[in-house]
């Protein structure tokens, strides 16, 4: 399962806008990742529209990680 904060960077993404840690605060009361804060000029995105990046956030997270381990083995 991918991670909440890469769902919303896809989010932000995929209506133009970029990551800011000023506009947005995710959080994690044991309960569950959530979205504590969000000043974007769009709306919020729904539970139904993060859940609809999962595929998108799994190839993300691990084309990334295979990144990584390439960066390492070049060095």
């Amino acid at each position: 399962m991918a991670q909440l904060s890469t769902k919303v960077k896809l989010y932000l993404e995929a209506n133009s806008k970029t990551w800011d840690d000023t506009k947005v605060s995710l959080q994690n009361d044991g309960a569950g990742d959530y979205i504590k804060s969000w000043t974007y000029d769009i709306a919020e995105p729904t539970a139904e529209q993060i859940a609809s990046y999962e595929t998108a956030a799994n190839a993300a997270e691990a084309n990334a990680g295979i990144d990584a381990t390439r960066r390492t083995e070049y060095l």
